[in-house]
């Protein structure tokens, strides 16, 4: 545990109290304040891993939906039309998904726009390359929506990702100084092009944590349909996906998906591997911190005489609000790693290991495997293998404006 103290009733103290009344708030056990005759002390562990909140999941949620709200409703009435809103059983049977890709422009691009925004963290996919699909469930009394796919080009920098595939560094330390490794950067600008992020992989409610419809999505984001489409829209082979699970130290639905590579379904290994980097991420929800905080931060600053007209605008400025408390964990003494709510999990997928080690170097880019996608009967036959129930009854998709809301009160 780390500790910092200060003089009570000081705007140091103001501070110490609202960041552990926040951080206790969005989940943080291991934040603590102690207050004793004169002083007060503010604990943490540096190096806590844990999930994010419920609690905080549904605040960010939430506030993320609220300047949506009058658009969630009047895209409700085309999507009820669809009747994805009304109550549905499903039998794990007969489930037998069906993948459509978006066109632009489409009711079907519309669908996926509007269920996308459920996604607690925002999914970007509508930046260079990209794919996005609905899986429809054709074999239940009614066709059903199953869920989204949703993929993009990946980030450049991704030091977690790099380390797997064991890419060089950027740079490279001689004895005159650091020198750009040019090699890297081409290794980067070929391979990236034969890897895409999962930006969405959501169920619906109905097929949600129940029936652990996410396992169900993660295996068809390797499915022909879906893989086809994008190396024949782009003119690269897609080798690996790369994902994460941004509330927390896992994410169940990549985990322990095994589809089969031999003859034998005991041979298959893992589609989603857990890749970690020389350091813990973390994910810092900034912009759900309470304005108040960063008021008793710029008063604190501003009595020690710091300048803080950069922060000013912090209420309309991203920016100012994450260099404002950055600079003010740093003038108590506390690691920025206090400001994280959880950590962040990273995986990578591939088919096979020969698509993995393909992105090794640029010569093995040039060799391309030719199985490069998942059966779809296998990734289903995996999934109802992994489900408890026989299926659900009279589940359904909440409306998203019932959950849009501007309130700064977490729970």
């Amino acid at each position: 545990m780390e500790t910092v103290s200060a003089k009570a009733g000081s705007p140091r103290s103001s501070f110490l109290a609202a960041l552990a009344k926040t951080q206790t708030a969005f989940g943080r056990s291991d934040v603590a304040l102690k207050r004793t005759r004169g002083e007060v002390t503010f604990s943490f562990n540096r190096d806590a891993s844990q999930q994010a909140s419920p609690a905080l999941r549904q605040f960010a949620l939430r506030r993320r939906l609220a300047p949506l709200r009058a658009w969630l409703k009047a895209e409700e009435d085309f999507i009820a039309r669809h009747g994805f809103f009304d109550p549905v059983a499903v039998s794990v049977d007969c489930v037998d998904p069906e993948i459509v890709a978006c066109q632009p422009k489409s009711d079907e691009a519309r669908i996926f726009r509007y269920f996308a925004t459920y996604l607690s963290l925002p999914a970007e996919t509508d930046t260079a390359r990209v794919g996005k699909y609905l899986v429809f469930d054709r074999g239940q009394a009614q066709r059903q929506l199953i869920g989204l796919i949703g993929l993009r080009s990946p980030s450049y920098f991704n030091a977690v990702r790099d380390k797997h595939l064991g890419w060089p560094p950027y740079f490279q330390a001689r004895d005159t100084g650091r020198v750009r490794d040019q090699g890297a950067f081409d290794l980067r600008n070929a391979g990236l092009k034969s890897i895409y992020q999962l930006a969405a992989c959501m169920p619906l409610a109905t097929y949600g944590e129940t029936l652990q419809g996410g396992r169900l999505l993660a295996s068809l984001s390797f499915a022909p349909s879906v893989i086809s489409t994008l190396e024949s829209r782009y003119g690269n082979p897609i080798l690996g996906l790369i994902t994460t699970g941004g509330w927390g130290g896992s994410a169940a639905q990549y985990e322990r998906i095994h589809i089969a590579t031999g003859a034998k379904e005991s041979d298959g290994a893992k589609l989603f591997r857990r890749i970690k980097g020389d350091n813990p991420s973390r994910y810092a929800p900034i912009d759900l911190f309470p304005d108040r905080l960063c008021a008793l931060a710029i008063e604190m600053l501003a009595n020690k005489h710091w300048n803080t007209d950069a922060y000013a605008n912090y209420k309309d400025d991203p920016d100012a609000k994450h260099a404002l408390l950055h600079r003010a964990c740093r003038h108590v003494g506390l690691h920025s790693s206090v400001l994280s709510t959880n950590t962040i999990s990273h995986y990578f997928g591939a088919v096979s290991e020969e698509c993995r080690a393909s992105l090794a170097t640029l010569a093995s880019l040039a060799k391309t495997p030719a199985n490069r996608t998942v059966d779809p009967q296998r990734g289903i036959a995996s999934w109802r293998r992994s489900v408890k129930v026989a299926g659900v009854s009279e589940k359904s998709q909440p409306r998203l404006s019932s959950l849009a809301s501007r309130s700064t009160r977490i729970g």
